[in-house]
């Protein structure tokens, strides 16, 4: 069960693998602002990884740097001049300030439902089967308001002020991860009016394992399983253009969700991953098949090169 105190650091384990990270991110349809915020704590190196992109009117504004971590595992607020994260009130309110040579943002974020904690063990349907007999990683998630200001500094946007609200969704995850025998990672986020939804799909080895939930003022469903169907993408722009996905949830119900682009970026990858996977993260509007439900949200996917048919491709 998520306390408080796991919203702040968790002691670090000295293995390879262990890492501890955020992640937030937003789509304001009708602002045309949509947002990504990473960061990752390297506790070994006492530095803290950002990376965060922003585009506002078709233009894209994103920033990496190291940033000093001060080694203080309780602390409410990380970061330097250009980027600061702030714990305000653990499990219900945060502050960004990101900043570059071109923008300015001031991002406020209020977590409204009710925090999800991704289960101990994930299962096969068909088999009744453990996949993954002890979970080496803990991650909770919260459909969050956002309320933010962008002011551009330079560019085609110069001088422009936007203010924005929207839903969005944070991340918080620590533990051993692995991509030792990672083939393929696809992770979506859709704010709809009234809840949202998380979809999971990896394989491992060629073996698939999912998870995700749906999220309601009342509470939570877990999605019991998730089946990649299909993802396109231009080959040109370097981009994904649409995907889709299958899912049942712990109700029994069935359906299909189908992304289609708004905006596609290319993410960083460091230079040992660079040479063995494809990353993009890309924000779109996603509709429910069966209910006819549309909702906006980012998806992103990580698939390694030498899958003989990781995507389908279009000029």
């Amino acid at each position: 069960m998520i306390n408080k105190n796991d919203e702040y650091l968790h002691e670090p384990k000295k293995t390879k693998d262990w890492t501890e990270s955020f992640n937030i991110n937003f789509v304001s349809k009708k602002n045309k602002v949509y947002g990504s915020v990473d960061f990752e704590f390297l506790f070994g190196k006492r530095k803290i990884q950002t990376h965060w992109v922003i585009i506002y009117n078709n233009t894209v504004y994103e920033n990496s740097e190291l940033v000093d971590f001060n080694g203080k595992f309780n602390a409410k607020k990380y970061g330097n001049s250009k980027f600061e994260y702030s714990i305000v009130t653990p499990l219900k309110s945060f502050r960004l300030s990101l900043k570059n040579e071109s923008i300015t943002a001031a991002i406020s974020i209020s977590g409204i439902y009710p925090i999800f904690d991704f289960p101990a063990n994930i299962y096969d349907e068909e088999l009744s089967d453990v996949k993954i007999p002890v979970k080496t990683w803990n991650k909770y998630e919260q459909r969050c308001k956002i309320n933010g200001t962008l002011q551009i500094k330079s560019g085609e946007n110069k001088g422009r002020k936007v203010n924005f609200d929207c839903f969005g969704q944070r991340e918080h995850l620590w533990g051993n991860v692995s991509y030792d025998d990672l083939y393929a990672r696809n992770r979506i986020t859709v704010q709809f009016r009234d809840m949202s939804m998380n979809l999971s799909y990896q394989e491992r080895n060629t073996v698939p394992e999912s998870n995700g939930f749906i999220s309601k003022r009342s509470g939570n469903i877990p999605i019991v399983n998730v089946e990649y169907e299909s993802i396109h993408m231009d080959i040109k722009k370097a981009g994904i253009v649409s995907s889709e996905f299958s899912y049942k949830d712990a109700q029994d119900d069935v359906d299909l969700l189908v992304g289609k682009s708004l905006f596609s970026v290319a993410m960083p990858l460091t230079a040992a991953k660079k040479k063995k996977y494809f990353h993009f993260r890309t924000f779109a509007e996603f509709t429910i098949i069966g209910t006819n439900k549309k909702g906006y949200g980012v998806e992103e996917h990580l698939f390694y090169k030498d899958l003989p048919e990781p995507l389908e491709s279009t000029d």
